[in-house]
C-alpha cells in the first residue's frame, strides 16, 4: 500500500486519520506449520523516500 490516504480500504482508518498518521503499509502473512494469522508489517508515518 503506497498511500493509505488515497486507498478506500484504509482512508477512514483511525490510524490513518489520527496519530500516528500511517502513510503506507507493507505486510506479509507468515506461513508455517501450526502458525496462522500472523503478519509482520511496517507502518511508517512519513512518505517513503523514492
Amino acid at each position: 500500500m503506497t498511500d493509505t490516504t488515497a486507498d478506500d480500504r484504509f482512508r477512514d482508518n483511525v490510524f490513518v486519520r489520527r496519530d500516528p498518521h500511517v502513510r503506507f503499509y507493507a505486510g506479509r502473512p507468515l506461513e508455517a506449520p501450526g502458525v496462522s494469522g500472523s503478519a509482520p508489517c511496517a507502518c511508517p508515518t512519513r512518505d517513503p523516500v523514492p
